[in-house]
């Protein structure tokens, strides 16, 4: 029982970053593309 508290931690705040990513990423690449354009 006592293993898996830090899991309950630990398992929201990686999605939580890997969102935090993904988001970032986009927002990355949609800047990228909106400068390429003529």
């Amino acid at each position: 029982m006592g293993n898996m508290s830090w899991v309950m931690w630990v398992f929201p705040a990686l999605v939580i970053t890997l969102n935090a990513q993904m988001i970032y990423s986009a927002e990355l690449f949609l800047a990228i593309l909106k400068v390429h354009k003529p």
